[in-house]
């Protein structure tokens, strides 16, 4: 629905192939979206799982992650979801990984670097299941009730960008907040493939104007999760140091690779500032001409305005 209240409906090709482009990463400055069509992907049950592995274990576990990053594109079926968590209170720190293999026939290679004898999990639940089982089962981790903060990041895909990631990430959580209650920090690292970049480029493009010839890359999300208002600040404030370092470590190995995924981002990252200057500048254009007078920028809470990039 635009400011004035119409409805319309924007495709890749029709009238309003613009609007459609823009609203393909360029947040809610344009319109508010009632409806969406979706392509489902056939299939219920798959092979899916998470694998948990101790400290000792953090050297082969961030090779996995590289390698992974690095070749797991080549079978399009599977993909992966690293994840270190870590504890100050416990001085402890967690290696995770949620896997996933889109059939119901199993491939042993493609996360041979997550299973034995190259890792052996503490833990595994990686089995042919039905997909809405495995949601069920992993909704169920995340408590209620708990404060939490977000921030991202992005590299190429280099063992030595993942290690000093993990390092600065890992040290900056211990040193900053070991006081914090019940605080539980988490990076994550998301494998973003040439053919993933692709699909989107084939279906309309998007602002975002990731350069695909550079790919694969990782987008990275860290989650800071705990219990009291008393310490939002102390928090945000270690979120926002931890995030700068491991930026500047990134620019000063030529590992930064720029672009500020916005579903994961945090208050202040400058999200639109990391995509390419024309395709902002074309954002701020249908921005003005679907909504002149400023109804989405100005009346409509939260998320990050084109018009303030």
């Amino acid at each position: 629905m635009l400011s004035s209240g119409q409805v319309v409906e924007a495709t890749a090709t029709n009238k309003y192939s613009d609007l459609f482009w823009a609203l393909r990463g360029g947040g809610n400055s344009f319109c508010i979206v009632t409806r969406f069509d979706l392509r489902p992907a056939e299939g219920s049950d798959v092979h899916v799982g998470i694998g948990q592995f101790d400290q000792t274990q953090a050297s082969g576990y961030l090779d996995g992650v590289y390698n992974f990053g690095k070749y797991g594109g080549s079978d399009p079926k599977a993909a992966i979801i690293p994840t270190i968590l870590t504890f100050p209170a416990a001085n402890m720190t967690v290696y995770a990984a949620a896997k996933f293999y889109h059939s119901v026939t199993d491939n042993p290679k493609v996360f041979e670097n997550f299973t034995a004898p190259k890792l052996t999990p503490v833990a595994d639940s990686y089995a042919l299941q039905p997909l809405s089982d495995y949601i069920s089962a992993t909704d169920a981790l995340q408590p209620l009730g708990l404060r939490q903060e977000f921030r991202t990041l992005s590299s190429v895909v280099d063992r030595k960008a993942v290690q000093l990631i993990h390092d600065t990430f890992v040290s900056g959580v211990n040193a900053k907040l070991p006081s914090v209650a019940n605080l539980q920090a988490s990076i994550t690292f998301q494998p973003i493939t040439k053919a993933f970049l692709s699909h989107s480029a084939k279906t309309g493009g998007n602002p975002q104007g990731i350069d695909i010839s550079k790919a694969p890359f990782f987008w990275m999300v860290e989650n800071f999760t705990w219990s009291s208002a008393s310490d939002d600040a102390k928090v945000r404030a270690a979120a926002d140091g931890i995030t700068a370092s491991i930026n500047t470590l990134l620019r000063a190995g030529s590992y930064s690779a720029n672009y500020l995924y916005m579903n994961d981002a945090g208050k202040g990252q400058p999200i639109f500032q990391s995509y390419p200057a024309a395709n902002l500048r074309r954002l701020k254009a249908i921005r003005t001409k679907y909504d002149p007078l400023k109804v989405y920028t100005n009346l409509m809470p939260g998320g990050w305005k084109v018009a303030d990039a």
